[in-house]
């Protein structure tokens, strides 16, 4: 027996096999685009899985700066602890929530998407509540990346990528 061409790609296949149902132009073009969309949901959940730990570290950089035995012994708590407090406070949550929507679109849960836009509305509210508070100095990189992650959240590429699945119509008998 001769191998057949396979028509889509020209390769040759053997004869017992059966054409490949993602061969050719639709299947193929619909296979990239499913694979595009998986990389954009993966770089989502990364870059939500980076945003908190970068919460987390600021936090936590921020609290070793405060010498907490001289603020045990001070009647008032010094700009810097409240700053912290506030910062802890306000941050925690905000890391906790990018990590629930992180994991949200990883299982693909449909309100992935809103926990992430969710916890990018309350990280740059809480860095303009900062801003014209307390004046920290780390108030403006997290403005960035929560700006940032927004205009990447509501593309529309990522928008239909971290869209859940519509489940295929099930054939009808005719009867």
């Amino acid at each position: 027996m001769k191998p057949q061409a396979d028509g889509a790609d020209g390769h040759a296949r053997p004869p017992w096999h059966p054409p490949d149902p993602l061969a050719g132009a639709q299947g193929d073009t619909q296979a990239r685009s499913d694979m595009r969309k998986r990389h954009r949901r993966i770089a989502t959940i990364l870059l939500l899985l980076l945003e908190a730990a970068g919460l987390i570290a600021t936090v936590v950089v921020l609290g070793q700066s405060v010498d907490w035995t001289l603020e045990e012994q001070r009647s008032e708590p010094s700009v810097l602890a409240t700053d912290w407090v506030f910062l802890a406070g306000t941050g925690v949550p905000v890391a906790i929530l990018a990590v629930l929507a992180a994991v949200a679109l990883t299982l693909r849960f449909s309100p992935g998407w809103t926990l992430a836009m969710l916890a990018q509305g309350l990280l740059l509210f809480n860095c303009l509540v900062t801003y014209f508070g307390q004046r920290l100095d780390v108030v403006y990189p997290l403005m960035v990346v929560g700006i940032l992650l927004v205009l990447y959240l509501n593309s529309y590429a990522v928008r239909t990528a971290l869209q859940p699945q519509q489940p295929a119509p099930e054939p009808r008998d005719g009867a």
